[in-house]
């Protein structure tokens, strides 16, 4: 059956593709190489004579494909399909033939010992313990002491010489270390360092230079003693110090019951626990406390204006709670987020020690009566459509055609999200949070079958468990080029890369890591200081002179920055490969000028894979990129994409606005379209064995 160009169809309201137009064929019909609709058939315009069926192999579901002349079907979904339909046959006919009856499955499970047991190898990066060569994913595999093997009499007899030799096919570590493992660890030695708890210290004995600021927020000591310690000189957040979980040491010694003169490694020992307790719990969180806070302050003073003289703050009084939940639902225009202040609100008393005002059981009636007044509900992000993150590329290429460094980024950025699903503060903010390190991101080319894919670890997650993502090095549909943006990436930013094998796979990894100056403690006045180290630095590395103002301007801003706790103070000072000299001069630069400790306040760490930028792009900093920055940036990519992709006449077919009138564009929106994609495509990863 042939059908004309004018009988193409276009998408489904709800963005679907609609079904084959051939009678009795249930597939989807095919989407048009540029996006604008769908064609007549499955398979384009021309369809053979009989419903598409599926692929002849046990457990596939992946329809079939057309002969050449379209006059009928392959058996199976692809090649690969076919040998291996091919393999499993020729297999059980050899059991057959070796009296070992046939196999109950494809995969059969391990019992006590698992020697001997079938199994179907679901990577191609197994390796075999007889012959040393990786098992193909799809096909039968053998369990051989702690690994597997082929099931062929060659492979097994050598796996069994190799055990008698004492040889166990141990894998040898070449990668480096945990990247975002190290970034934590360095993050944890300046919070705990030295230099950071004598500052403490003697914020708390009155010597520091805030005493005669009477406007310096500060925490009074639980332990009555009358000592008290400024938000400043502790570098924590307005969250954490209105939670007001201090104890100062001299309190902490007196409850151990310690007599005598304590040694200078007691004391810090002993505030490292004072401020560990301190910043309980995430930064994020605390976040939400101090809003809490501040939201009821801005009650106590508008009901100033009604008329009273005084009235008991909501975190104080039980019945200003109440009034204050009231007014958040029916007054405040803030329903939206009355559940999430309420558990603000529960989390705030808790570490704060107060009575809990939203477990009474009054308060709890009234909580659930309120929410059923909320007339208004949140709208999530727009997902973002093929067709858009095309033009969005398109608009990334031509706007910073003449910025190479936005570029890249901008690229990888959007791919990170849309290709690979990550959030973007996984992508950007690496060092001060879970972000990607450069370290962290693997281009792997199967040593048998020459297929390229990228392989991202993200380490520390919001769930605090590693995973990795792998991308295909191009998209089927859009034919984004994944592997090559990432290239282009370490190519522009000059990264040093390291090539090795591994698995089965020759992997290219950068290897790229910065100097990190921690800024907790130190005196006002250190610029100088660092401006003398970075000059001494400037002679060695031609890349610091350029960077050298910027650098020591974002010092003294995070040093005085007195938002964003402890995650921000820091600065880093260079970029290079692990073992380069440079670093080496820099870190003598910086403890010669009195700058810190090594291991302490001055530590090398993995470098952050998106970089910021200053000069309007035109100069490559080593400070990551923030999740603001990132923000901004992909807004304009959206609006302009969205305009692109549906010009008058020629709307786009996969968008879904999902019953809203307008679109709300964000960085969840090309996440939202990752997931949506791997969602449709579920059926043939399931055929090919990668999930279930």
């Amino acid at each position: 059956m042939t059908a004309s160009m004018g009988q193409l169809a276009m998408a489904s309201p709800a963005g679907r593709a609609p079904r084959c137009g051939y009678p009795g064929c249930e597939a989807p019909r095919e989407l048009l190489g540029d996006q604008s609709g769908y064609a007549p058939f499955c398979t384009g315009t021309v369809h053979p004579p009989s419903p598409r069926p599926t692929c002849l192999l046990a457990g596939c579901s992946r329809p079939c494909h057309p002969t050449p002349s379209y006059d009928g079907w392959y058996e199976f979904c692809g090649r690969s399909h076919g040998r291996l339909h091919s393999q499993r046959r020729e297999a059980a006919e050899r059991d057959l033939a070796a009296g070992r009856g046939t196999p109950a499955g494809p995969a059969l499970a391990r019992v006590a010992s698992g020697a001997g047991q079938a199994q179907i190898s679901r990577s191609n990066g197994i390796m075999c313990r007889g012959c040393k060569l990786p098992i193909k994913m799809g096909s039968t595999m053998e369990v051989c002491d702690e690994g597997f093997v082929h099931p062929t009499d060659d492979c097994r007899a050598r796996a069994v010489a190799s055990r008698a030799a004492g040889g166990r096919n141990l894998v040898t570590p070449t990668a480096t270390a945990a990247a975002t493992n190290l970034q934590k660890q360095a993050k944890v030695k300046a919070e705990m360092s030295d230099r950071r708890m004598t500052a403490v210290r003697c914020c708390l004995d009155g010597q520091c230079a805030l005493q005669a600021d009477p406007s310096a927020l500060s925490i009074p000591c639980r332990g009555g003693c009358g000592r008290s310690l400024h938000q400043r000189c502790a570098d924590i957040s307005k969250g954490y110090a209105l939670k007001g979980a201090l104890l100062c040491v001299d309190c902490r010694l007196r409850a151990m019951g310690a007599e005598g003169q304590p040694a200078e490694s007691l004391l810090n020992e002993v505030t490292q626990l004072a401020m560990i307790e301190l910043t309980e719990g995430r930064e994020a969180t605390s976040a939400t406390h101090s809003g809490f806070v501040t939201l009821t302050e801005k009650w106590v003073a508008e009901k100033l204006t009604q008329g009273v003289r005084r009235i008991a703050s909501p975190t104080e009084n039980l019945e200003s709670f109440k009034q204050f939940a009231r007014w958040m639902v029916l007054t405040a225009d803030r329903e939206r987020s009355f559940e999430s202040t309420m558990r603000a609100a529960g989390g705030y008393f808790t570490r704060a020690s107060k009575p809990d005002f939203t477990k009474v059981p009054e308060v709890k009636a009234l909580i659930s009566e309120l929410k059923d007044k909320i007339s208004t509900t949140g709208q999530p992000r727009t997902h973002g459509t093929r067709r858009m993150l095309v033009e969005a590329y398109k608009y990334v290429a031509e706007t910073h055609a003449e910025k190479p460094y936005l570029r890249v980024r901008e690229n990888v950025s959007m791919t990170n999200e849309a290709m690979g699903c990550l959030r973007a503060v996984e992508s950007c903010a690496a060092v001060e949070k879970h972000g990607l390190a450069a370290n962290d991101c693997y281009i792997l080319q199967d040593l048998e079958t020459g297929v390229v894919s990228v392989e991202l670890k993200v380490h520390d997650s919001k769930t605090h468990h590693p995973r990795y993502v792998n991308i295909a090095a191009e998209s089927t549909t859009s034919k984004i080029p994944v592997a090559e943006m990432y290239m282009e990436l370490f190519e522009v930013n000059e990264l040093a890369l390291a090539t090795q094998t591994e698995g089965g796979y020759k992997v290219i990894c950068p290897d790229s890591w910065s100097v990190r100056l921690s800024l907790l403690g130190l005196s006002p006045g250190f610029e100088r200081q660092l401006e003398l180290a970075l000059r001494d630095y400037a002679r060695y590395d031609p890349k610091a002179p350029p960077l050298l103002k910027r650098l020591l301007l974002y010092a003294v801003q995070a040093h005085k920055a007195t938002t964003g706790g402890s995650d921000h103070k820091y600065v880093l000072l260079n970029e290079g490969p692990l073992n380069w000299e440079g670093h080496d001069h820099l870190i003598a630069c910086l403890v010669r000028h009195g700058l810190g400790t090594v291991d302490q306040d001055i530590t090398k760490v993995p470098a952050p894979l998106l970089r910021s930028t200053e000069h309007a792009g035109r100069l490559l900093t080593p400070m990551p990129q923030t999740y603001d920055g990132a923000h901004a940036h992909m807004k304009k990519a959206f609006q302009a994409a969205f305009e692109k992709a549906n010009p008058p006449g020629d709307p786009d077919p996969e968008l879904d606005r999902q019953g809203h009138e307008l679109m709300k564009w964000g960085q969840h929106s090309w996440r939202r379209l990752g997931e949506k994609v791997a969602r449709d495509s579920k059926e043939i990863w399931m055929a090919e064995g990668v999930t279930e």
